[in-house]
Order: C-alpha cells, then sequence, then structure tokens
C-alpha cells in the first residue's frame, strides 16, 4: 500500500471532494453525503491507484473477500459511488468504465490540503457603531417584510404545487437513485416472477416458476408460506387489499381459474372466475374487486359484495388481449396486442383508455412510480426495447421514455410508503458449434448472455452480442482461433442486432440510445462508424439485412414492426403482409417471418416481389434460419430434432435427432455440416428491495 493511504482513516481529497474514511462522510463545498462502509473500501480501492485499471474481479476480491459475489453486484456499487460523487458514466470525470476490463479512478487523488482543513478562526471583527444602529433602526420594517414575503411564498409554492407535474426529469433521478440504493432480498436459481407488496408493504409474495408456487414472506426475508396448487401452475398472484388472503390465476390443461387463498388456511384455494392465461396478470383495486384477463381477452372486475362480473376493456384486433393490469389512484394502466407485440395503454379517470406506448413484444412488468418519486404520475416499465432487459419511465403525457437502469429488470412493483421491489435475471447462454449427430463443442466461456451470433460470408468470424461488459456489446469470435474480441464502440445504451455485409468487410448493428434505435453500419476491422445510406438514416430502423449493394432488406418501428426493402435510387416499400413482423429472416433468396402473436411462419421470394406470402407448415418451437433456400427449425421431440425444409420443393429432411434443447438463435455453416446457436445453460434471478429511510 502507498504512503498516501498507509493510514486508512486519513482524510483524502479525491477531485473535488474530500473522503473522510473514519466517520464515511464525502464533502464538497458544504454539501455532505454519507457512505456505506462497502462504499468506502470501493472508493478507498480506486484511489489506491487513480489512472490505473481495476479488474472487475480484482476489485470483488478486495472489497468482498472469501464471498461469493456477482458481477451485477459490483456494477450496482459503481453505479453508487457515481451518484454520490454526481459522476456521469457518460462522460465520466471520476469513475471511468473500461469495457471488457473494470474501472478506473480518473480524478487526482492526495491529501486534503492544509488549507481546507478545519481550524479556529479569530474572532469576528466588532461591528461598526455606524452599522449597528442601522442595523437596528431597520429591524423592525425588514421583519415585517420578510413576514409579508414568507406568507406570500407559501401561497405561491402552494399554487404551484398544484398547477405543476413534477418533472419527468426529476423523477426518473429519483428512481434511479432508489435503484442504486436497492439491496438483494432473495435470490435463486430459476425465475422468481410478479413480485408485489402487499398494501401495507409488509409482506412481499413472488412465484417460483420451477415450482409453480407462490412464495409469501416478511420485509425481513423471513418466510411465511408456500402456496402450492397440486397439478396447477401459479402464473399471476396479488395479496388482498387486508392482506389476509392471496389472489392467484393457476393454470391446468383444462384451462385457467381465479382463486382466493386464505394465508390462515392455505392449503386449500376457493375458485372465483375463469380466466384466459394464468400468466396475464392479476390486480386487486383499492374496493376489493380485482382485475384480470377474461376468457374473451378483456380485462374483467370481479367485485367483493356478490354482483355480477363487468367486462372493463374490448380489445380491438384479432388474437389480441389486454393483460398485466396496475391500478393506482383510479388509473388503470395495461398491455394491449397479441402475446408478441403488445404496447402499453392507459386509462386516467373515467376517460376512454389510449394508447400510451409500444406496439412491440418487449414489455415483462409495469407499476405506477408514485410515492417512488415524489409523486410523480409516470409509469415504470421493465423492458428490453432499448436493446436490453433494465427499467424505463414511461411520461404518461407524451409518451416519452427515460433509461432507469436496473439492467437485467423483468419484474417491477412499488408500495405506497416509496418501497421499490424488483425482480432481475442474470442468464448465462454461451455460443456453441454442432455437427450432425456429435456433441456441441462449447464456443464461448463467458458466465454471461452471449446471444445474436451472425456468422460472417467467408465462415471464419463470428458477430455476436453480450452483456459481459455490462449492457449489450458487440463481440467477434475468431472460430480458427477461438480468440474473443469487444469491439470498441461508440457509448451507447446498447449494441445488437449484428449483420454483416455480403463482402464480410462491414457490420450492420443496432444502437439504443436516448433517441431511440438506429441502424449504423461499421468496418469490421476498425470499428469505425460508416455513413449510413439515406433514407435509413432518417428511419427507426432497427435491424438491417443486406441483400446486395444498395438492396436492403430493414425492420422499422412505426407503431408496430414492418418490413421494408429499401433499394438506393427507388423509394422503399412494405412487403408483403410484413404488417406486424415479429421474428425474421433471410438468404437473399427468400424471406421468412413470423408475425406477431403467431406461431406460423411465412414465406416470401425476392424474385417474384409482387406475389403474396405464403404460409410454410412447420411450427418452431425453438431458433430457426434460412440457408440456402431452406428453413431449419428446431422442434420439440424426446431428445431435440433439427431438421430443414427446401421452401420451394416442401421436401424436409431431419438433420439431427438428438439435437438436445432448443436453441435461441441459429446460424448454418456454408457446407450445412454443422450449426451455430445460442443456448441458455442457467437462470438466476434476484429481488431487490429499496426501503425508503424514516
Amino acid at each position: 500500500m502507498s504512503e498516501l493511504h498507509a493510514a486508512a482513516d486519513a482524510d483524502l481529497q479525491i477531485g473535488d471532494w474530500r473522503l473522510t474514511p473514519a466517520t464515511h462522510r464525502l464533502s464538497r463545498d458544504g454539501d455532505e453525503k454519507r457512505l456505506t462502509r462497502l462504499q468506502v473500501q470501493l472508493l478507498l480501492a480506486l484511489a489506491e491507484r487513480p489512472g490505473q485499471s481495476w479488474s472487475r474481479q480484482a476489485l470483488i476480491e478486495r472489497v468482498w473477500p472469501r464471498r461469493m459475489v456477482a458481477d451485477e453486484v459490483l456494477s450496482r456499487a459503481i453505479a453508487q459511488l457515481r451518484l454520490l460523487l454526481a459522476d456521469d458514466a457518460r462522460q465520466p470525470r471520476y469513475i471511468e468504465t473500461l469495457h471488457g476490463t473494470g474501472y478506473r479512478l480518473l480524478a487526482a487523488v492526495g491529501p486534503v490540503p492544509v488549507e481546507a482543513l478545519p481550524a479556529a478562526g479569530p474572532p469576528a471583527p466588532a461591528m461598526p457603531a455606524t452599522a449597528a444602529m442601522g442595523r437596528r433602526r431597520h429591524a423592525a420594517v425588514l421583519g415585517l417584510l420578510a413576514a409579508t414575503i414568507g406568507v406570500l411564498g407559501i401561497g405561491l409554492l402552494a399554487l404551484g404545487a398544484l398547477q405543476r407535474d413534477p418533472s419527468p426529469a426529476r423523477g426518473a433521478a429519483d428512481v434511479t437513485q432508489r435503484i442504486a440504493a436497492a439491496q438483494s432480498f432473495m435470490s435463486a436459481a430459476g425465475v422468481l416472477r410478479q413480485p408485489r407488496f402487499s398494501a401495507d408493504a409488509r409482506q412481499v409474495l413472488w412465484i417460483d416458476t420451477a415450482s409453480g408456487r407462490i412464495e409469501v414472506a416478511e420485509r425481513s426475508g423471513r418466510r411465511l408460506h408456500s402456496l402450492s396448487f397440486g397439478a396447477a401452475q401459479a402464473g399471476s398472484a396479488a395479496f388482498a387489499a387486508d392482506g389476509q388472503s392471496v389472489y392467484a390465476l393457476l393454470q391446468t390443461p383444462q384451462g385457467c381459474s381465479l382463486v382466493e387463498v386464505l394465508l390462515s388456511a392455505p392449503t386449500s384455494a376457493r375458485t372465483l372466475s375463469a380466466c384466459r392465461q394464468a400468466g396475464l396478470g392479476v390486480a386487486v383495486d383499492a374496493d376489493g374487486s380485482l382485475l384480470f384477463t377474461g376468457p374473451q381477452g378483456g380485462l374483467q372486475r370481479h367485485p367483493r359484495n356478490g354482483r355480477a362480473e363487468q367486462t372493463l376493456t374490448h380489445p380491438d384486433c384479432a388474437g389480441c388481449v389486454d393483460s398485466q393490469p396496475r391500478l393506482a389512484e383510479g388509473r388503470l394502466a395495461f398491455l394491449r396486442g397479441r402475446p408478441e407485440a403488445q404496447a402499453i395503454w392507459l386509462q386516467q379517470a373515467a376517460g376512454p383508455a389510449q394508447q400510451l406506448a409500444g406496439g412491440d413484444d418487449r414489455v415483462t412488468d409495469l407499476a405506477f412510480a408514485g410515492a417512488l418519486a415524489k409523486g410523480s404520475n409516470a409509469l415504470l416499465v421493465a423492458s428490453n426495447a432499448w436493446g436490453s432487459p433494465g427499467l424505463l419511465q414511461i411520461d404518461p403525457i407524451d409518451g416519452a421514455l427515460r433509461w432507469l437502469g436496473a439492467r437485467g429488470a423483468y419484474g417491477v412493483d412499488v408500495a405506497a410508503d416509496g418501497s421499490l421491489l424488483l425482480e432481475l435475471r442474470q442468464v448465462q447462454s454461451p455460443l456453441w458449434l454442432q455437427r450432425a449427430d456429435a456433441a456441441p463443442q462449447r464456443l464461448t466461456q463467458s458466465l454471461r448472455d452471449d446471444s445474436q451470433p451472425a456468422l460472417s460470408p467467408d465462415g471464419r468470424r463470428v458477430a455476436f452480442v453480450s452483456n459481459r461488459s455490462g449492457n449489450g456489446g458487440i463481440w467477434l469470435l475468431d472460430l480458427d482461433s477461438g480468440s474473443e474480441t469487444l469491439l470498441a464502440l461508440p457509448a451507447a445504451r446498447a449494441w445488437t442486432r449484428p449483420a454483416w455485409s455480403g463482402d464480410g468487410q462491414r457490420l450492420w448493428l443496432s444502437r439504443y440510445a436516448d433517441a431511440g434505435v438506429q441502424a449504423v453500419q461499421i468496418d469490421a476491422a476498425t470499428a469505425r462508424l460508416l455513413p449510413t445510406p439515406e433514407p435509413l438514416a432518417a428511419r427507426a430502423a432497427e435491424r438491417v439485412f443486406e441483400r446486395g449493394p444498395g438492396d436492403y432488406l430493414v425492420q422499422v418501428l412505426e407503431g408496430e414492426q414492418r418490413l421494408l426493402r429499401w433499394q438506393l435510387g427507388a423509394q422503399g416499400g412494405a412487403i408483403a403482409a410484413s404488417r406486424g413482423v415479429g421474428a425474421w429472416a433471410s438468404d437473399g433468396e427468400w424471406l421468412v417471418f413470423q408475425t406477431a402473436g403467431a406461431r406460423g411462419l411465412w414465406r416470401w421470394r425476392w424474385s417474384d416481389p409482387e406475389a403474396p406470402a405464403q404460409p410454410v407448415p412447420v411450427a418452431s418451437e425453438g431458433g430457426w434460419t434460412v440457408h440456402r433456400g431452406r428453413l431449419w427449425w428446431f422442434s420439440d421431440a424426446p431428445q431435440g430434432r433439427l431438421q430443414h425444409r427446401d421452401l420451394a420443393t416442401g421436401a424436409t429432411r431431419v438433420w439431427s435427432e438428438h439435437f438436445g434443447a432448443a436453441p435461441r438463435e441459429l446460424q448454418v455453416l456454408d457446407d450445412g455440416a454443422a450449426v451455430l446457436f445460442s443456448r441458455v445453460l442457467r437462470i438466476d434471478s434476484e429481488l431487490m428491495l429499496y426501503t425508503p429511510a424514516d
């Protein structure tokens, strides 16, 4: 350890801030902040080597010795320090993220200057007699004026509070601070979904997807109940208004049921109504009535006074359902659409419901910010709309989105006392290479989520997305050497969906930033940004396939996902039947796509652009792709079956009867003898709890 830090309790000057380790305090120009012991240790570790890098693992071993700590814990701790230091991760002055490596402290570090140390100052000079007399003569006048201004000021402040909604930016900052301060409440292998507070915020429940049980615990973490339902699987749950019972949506082969379970007698359940599907959510109104998705797809209200149920909403599109209802102070928010293309809708007071945002398949949960953000009327949304799962804020006035953080967020709830509950997931999903009827070969050794592999035209490199360095980044894997390289791309919320140009010299990527999503191209060798051809630069293009020079297939977000073909020098137009497109793949001759909310696939041929798309009679249970005129897809069989179908003749052949678990994405090597894919090995969930200070 350097002489500078030999005394652990010595004050340090870190940039503009003064750190006092003995009292866990950080101060600057009269602004004083209290740190936790771990925050002090982390800041001291960074300050030991200013300007030098720390690997993530080295920091974890230094600050959390002899403990198994996930990278996400370190990421949250760094985020908390940045908030305390008033630092910006995008333009850092104190803590810089070294993507793929770790962190370093940018600010200068040294002992506290002598003039900054507290000292007994000289006695205050005596006030001149004339000044003292002047003060006394005006004291009464100033006192009266101050009182008048005070009363008027209070009135103006009160009027302003009534007329002005909380600033969306300030509300977002409030939520971001609370996310950073959240602590681990519960963690487990598998998925712990839909965490919910009781009305008094004293209890918490969540659904263990692996067992289909509803777990109930105190805020302290002590387990109270584990509710099981035999062959039925719980998909959604909520506390009753009085906290004495739990309402659940249960799924069986016979259908979906809404039931009530008294916590005083948790072994029996009383059936209340039929429902559409167990995972579509249930909410409890202030009067005790229940909201859920009815058998016809609209939201239904089940009163507690024995009256007949009432249908509240009527989806206006084929196959659409209204789901995930959330209530707050007379407002109702919910999702509307097909399962794979849902928009956020909001109904305020007695007015009509209106679409607020969305039209895609990326929302997993939502909640009103309420007491969490000083009276904010915004919505919190767990979504991967910006390329990676996280928490977003939606302004109910204009639908504007703001990134809040909480990477990996799939669930969210807010209590009346301002407490916050988050469900975070960490997915381990490496890349694999497999030859017909042979064991798969693992290509990447990361413990994070490696996905969206794109094989270069020469078959020697793979571009893929990984969250190893935080949010989505683009990596290159050399199949000959096995080396992996993180591309040094400009700052963004996330980079996703790599696609190679035909010559293998360029990569098309999706860049997610505060302004939205944009498709950009880079030089694959240098990661240098290249000009984006018009009119692609002016569209909310999310994904690009370059069929040839100046010929592009583009997925755009314009209220819903659409596929457009753009040719330079010609006007782009929509591919037939391409509105509401979900997944799609093309080999330059054939395009196969899936309409959002449907399991079936459709095919369209580039050489016959006027012909309508035709259905493909296959049902894929996992990733699929198009390669040299054939559709490759996975079907659920005892040991997993991978097969391909000639899109022109319909001839079908099984490639492997022993493929194993379903792949997420699929690529075929040029000779068709091997496939490249991403497959989930493990999912870990952590519930994070923020409790406001008393």
